[in-house]
């Protein structure tokens, strides 16, 4: 439970930190709760959309890559390869993507407006 609750707030820091559009700091701290914890997956999530943010397109695919591995059924590790592959300009991954995060979550329609 105590690691459970260091992963909370370590995840809180991490979001607050891109609320805040320092991709660069979250994706630092997403690295180093990764370092103490690989494969959790929650970090490996905003560590691929903070690499997004900041342009480094093949470490955000990796990171995507690592999460799949990690956790499948993770609905917005689907959203992300979606959002992924719409910078990318590949339309047809982008939707494919959309379509898997809404068939696991249909909370995520939303990311079809984005």
């Amino acid at each position: 439970m105590e690691r459970e609750s260091r992963n909370g707030a370590a995840v809180a820091a991490i979001d607050e930190q891109m609320r805040a559009g320092r991709h660069r700091a979250a994706a630092d701290a997403a690295a180093q709760l990764l370092d103490a914890q690989p494969r959790q997956p929650q970090a490996l999530y905003r560590l691929a959309v903070c690499r997004r943010y900041l342009g480094e397109l093949d470490a955000a695919a990796s990171a995507l890559d690592e999460l799949q591995a990690a956790a499948p059924d993770f609905a917005r590790l689907w959203q992300e390869r979606g959002h992924l592959a719409k910078v990318r300009g590949d339309r047809q991954a982008a939707l494919a993507a959309y379509r898997e995060a809404v068939r696991r979550d249909d909370a995520l329609v939303a990311s079809w407006r984005n």
